[in-house]
């Protein structure tokens, strides 16, 4: 994990969240100015980032969504499982992680 992705993640456990979201009803804050103007887009319904395939009309809020649909169309999986043995491989970190605890469970 970069410093960067470590520092994102510290933020969400601020509980000083200083930007609000301005839309009337919406209950939503953030600890970091970003995450707002992506929540934002959700209420425009602006999806900035699309899919280039051919008969796919997919689009995403977020650059790291439309990376990661991206993999359905090249079947990338660059999530390797390092279990002794075992050969699979996943798109995301999630699938790897539910492989790991159902595939391979910590025996205590």
């Amino acid at each position: 994990m970069s410093k960067g992705h470590l520092r994102n993640h510290e933020d969400t456990h601020k509980t000083q969240k200083n930007f609000v979201c301005p839309i009337a009803g919406c209950q939503e804050s953030y600890s970091r100015q970003q995450r707002l103007k992506v929540h934002l887009k959700k209420h425009n319904g602006v999806r900035d980032f699309v899919c280039p395939f051919e008969n796919c009309h997919k689009a995403f809020y977020e650059k790291g969504n439309l990376k990661t649909h991206l993999r359905l169309h090249t079947g990338e999986k660059p999530y390797h499982c390092i279990a002794p043995g075992c050969k699979k491989s996943f798109a995301t970190q999630g699938h790897l992680n539910d492989h790991c605890l159902k595939s391979h469970p910590v025996q205590n």
